[in-house]
């Protein structure tokens, strides 16, 4: 999509997409992913609109505007991810470290991030990876101090699957070390009672403040009393679940074909490339699937 150079295109996708969400019933979805790709080798490249961190900041804001709209009935709640600079990291390792300056990480990676909390975005996902060996997941810098503070974002933010558990060998230190950090909303998939247990224990010691504590549940209400959640019907009772027209339509398939056309790219075949010769030995490499 990025080879498209089609804003406007971006956002009747969000549209459609918020639209067929809506109708199944669920009110968020976590994109659109923000990553500026720096290596090819990142195996993730695909998620990234473009290593030109002005064309995915421009997309940023429409997408945004498409997916939440004015919290209309056929729109969802959006969340950018990765927060930040998952396109950066040295060789293009997958949850690698980002080995760059403040200036790099400010120039680059955090635009993009700008242009979608000035549309109103409403959550933030954390990156995986760190930056400068320290784990995205437990930077207070990045997430309170940068984020929420000098950009002024005021949703809430959602770790990513299971992320708080490499910040350290003590799950303890990792529960502590990520709420601390700024972290609002979690995903566990597995320890999840145990999560709650430490974060009352740790509450009760004052490793946590309660005022900690009030700003992740301010912010979730925040985002919650803004998208009118606690107005809205249960999802069965819905006009759009309802509506099986709003799903799969004619219209929608429309959109996808015209992001297909448009962001077809030629290849020259130059130095008789291709076809491959029979008679090479070629070695592909990487991680077997089952």
């Amino acid at each position: 999509m990025g080879a498209a150079h089609d804003p406007d295109l971006l956002e009747r996708i969000a549209a459609v997409t918020a639209k067929e969400i809506a109708a199944t019933g669920v009110d968020w979805t976590f994109a659109p992913t923000l990553a500026v790709a720096r290596n090819d080798h990142w195996g993730r490249t695909y998620e990234s609109y473009s290593e030109d961190p002005r064309i995915v900041a421009e997309y940023a804001p429409r997408f945004v505007y498409g997916l939440q709209g004015h919290f209309q009935e056929d729109k969802v709640i959006a969340c950018v991810k990765h927060w930040v600079g998952d396109g950066a990291t040295l060789h293009g390792i997958d949850q690698g470290d980002m080995c760059i300056t403040d200036d790099e990480l400010r120039k680059i990676h955090v635009p993009p991030y700008k242009a979608a909390i000035d549309a109103g975005v409403l959550t933030v996902m954390v990156s995986l990876s760190s930056w400068n060996s320290v784990k995205c997941h437990g930077h207070k810098y990045l997430i309170t101090d940068l984020l929420k503070r000098e950009l002024g974002f005021e949703g809430f933010v959602i770790s990513d699957w299971d992320g708080i558990d490499y910040l350290d060998e003590d799950y303890n230190e990792c529960v502590v070390q990520s709420i601390n950090a700024g972290l609002d909303m979690f995903m566990v998939t597995s320890r999840w009672q145990e999560f709650i247990e430490l974060t009352k224990a740790n509450v009760l010691s004052g490793r946590i403040s309660m005022e900690r504590i009030d700003d992740a549940v301010r912010r979730i209400l925040r985002v919650k009393y803004a998208f009118g959640m606690f107005e809205k019907p249960r999802p069965a009772m819905r006009p759009l679940s309802l509506d099986h027209s709003c799903f799969g339509s004619s219209e929608h398939r429309a959109v996808a074909r015209e992001a297909v056309r448009k962001s077809l790219v030629m290849l020259k075949n130059e130095d008789k490339i291709l076809p491959l010769n029979k008679q090479a030995r070629i070695l592909v490499t990487g991680k077997k699937r089952p």
